[in-house]
């Protein structure tokens, strides 16, 4: 997985732990992947460094718009 499939995948879990309505140790196991795929996320992008198609997918999961000028702040999903 790329550090912005990671983030995806924290995001995913998230959202269905906030879903589940019974909560519980199915919430809360969710919960510890989320942490683990938010850190897996960290990590590819401090060790390894962007390239610009990973740029642009970091950009996209963080909600970003990539301009000539520099980043434009907002969610476009």
């Amino acid at each position: 997985m790329t550090g912005p499939e990671h983030y995806r995948k924290a995001e995913q879990l998230l959202e269905e732990a906030e879903a589940d309505a019974e909560g519980g140790w199915r919430s809360f196991r969710q919960i510890q992947l989320a942490s683990v795929h938010a850190t897996l996320a960290l990590a590819a992008g401090a060790a390894l460094g962007t390239s610009p198609t990973e740029g642009r997918a970091w950009a996209d999961v963080a909600g970003v718009r990539l301009g000539g000028s520099g980043t434009e702040l907002g969610l476009h999903h």
